[in-house]
């Protein structure tokens, strides 16, 4: 286990070296000048060439990367254009409420998909299974931010050309204040970002209980006369929990990338809103710093997935 873990730390570094390059020669590529947009259209010459300088943008390309790789080295992020503060507090200000709507987004998907699965499963080709597979299909295929505004559109705006909507019960933007305020301020946001998550881990449930229900093991715990629940939830589930879980730890991803459109939709202050704006005000440090600090996460909760695998199936061995 020990060196299994020390390969998957080595093999973050280069990871985190090509994402990071990757989005430092994107941003360098965006036209504009970040300093023009700091200072506005009326900003002073001299002003904004001695800035340039003191933030080294007046250096050739290859200068200005390897002065970001040195800052990377040192774990230096840098600061923001605008606000002029280290990146990696502006990133950890945002990380709980990214981590909140990615965690509600991510228990919505596995306990609707999971239940939406098994009973697909066991009604298969029957009409539940159908529905569920259509509907599955349908939270796969629909872009997050068109289902954001529309549940917006359905669950929180007050009147509908000029026609009062019954169901404006729900806030359309922001975190709200801590307790029930910001449960109400998550629904809309958590919703829209598990419906893809629902739609994989549903149909990976469904094909992986199709196949080892019909193993032999499972028709001998039927025949020593155990109930039909008791075997799916007891002896069929665990087996097949392999191959979802793994759609899990991908599907994780998937909620990170989402969580920008989703952010951006109900302005969720996380890190996907915090990268959209820095985006547009080209604030390379925060976009760059943001992108490596959602790809660390991903790498560090597949490992964990992968570590998971052994506490599911005591047979799989990680060394």
């Amino acid at each position: 286990m020990v060196n299994y873990l020390f390969r998957r730390f080595l093999y973050i570094i280069p990871t985190i070296w090509g994402i990071a390059t990757l989005i430092f020669f994107l941003m360098f590529a965006i036209p504009g000048d970040p300093v023009r947009l700091m200072l506005g259209h009326h900003g002073d010459e001299e002003i904004r060439q001695r800035i340039t300088r003191e933030m080294g943008l007046d250096q050739p390309m290859l200068v200005q990367y390897g002065m970001f790789l040195g800052r990377l080295l040192h774990g230096d992020l840098g600061n923001s254009y605008h606000q002029d503060r280290p990146v990696i507090d502006i990133l950890l200000e945002r990380l709980p409420a990214t981590m909140l709507l990615a965690a509600a987004a991510m228990i919505l998907s596995i306990i609707f998909g999971l239940a939406a699965g098994i009973v697909s499963a066991i009604r298969q080709n029957k009409l539940t299974d159908i529905f569920v597979m259509a509907g599955s299909l349908i939270g796969i295929s629909t872009p997050v931010f068109w289902l954001g505004l529309l549940l917006i559109l359905v669950f929180a705006a007050k009147t509908f050309y000029g026609t009062p909507v019954v169901f404006g019960i729900l806030p359309v933007s922001g975190y709200g204040e801590w307790g029930m305020d910001r449960i109400k301020h998550l629904v809309l946001p958590a919703l829209s970002l598990s419906a893809i998550g629902m739609g994989y881990i549903a149909r990976m449930t469904r094909s992986s209980v199709l196949e080892v229900i019909r193993q032999d093991y499972v028709r001998t715990a039927k025949s020593k006369g155990l109930s039909y629940r008791v075997v799916v939830l007891k002896h069929v589930l665990r087996n097949a929990l392999i191959p979802v879980v793994t759609v899990i730890g991908i599907d994780f991803a998937a909620l990170l990338g989402g969580a920008v459109a989703t952010e951006t939709v109900f302005a969720w202050p996380g890190l996907g809103k915090i990268i959209v704006d820095s985006i547009r005000q080209l604030d390379g440090p925060v976009v760059e710093g943001g992108v490596m600090f959602m790809a660390l996460m991903f790498v560090i909760v597949n490992t964990l997935v992968d570590i998971t695998y052994v506490l599911i199936d005591p047979r799989i061995r990680l060394d």
